[in-house]
């Protein structure tokens, strides 16, 4: 695979607009739905996407990752 190299500002841009998905998936019931149907795989479910959009954050250095290591039911 070959190296990518973004500038400082293209991260936080990215990082920025992973988070606004993450956070607009993760709390709207309405837009889980939708993005379900939209992908329409029954093995895919809404907290996948958000798991793979923690871990693209915590990648781009957006984060301490503290939340990848947490119990799911500790919420």
């Amino acid at each position: 695979m070959s190296e990518v190299r973004l500038s400082t500002a293209d991260v936080i841009e990215l990082f920025e607009m992973l988070q606004l998905v993450n956070d607009w998936i993760s709390t709207d019931p309405i837009a889980q739905r939708r993005l379900s149907g939209f992908i329409n795989d029954s093995d895919w479910a809404p907290d996948t996407f958000v798991a793979d959009l923690d871990r693209f954050v915590f990648l781009l250095g957006g984060s301490n990752g503290e939340y990848l290591l947490r119990d799911k039911d500790s919420g």
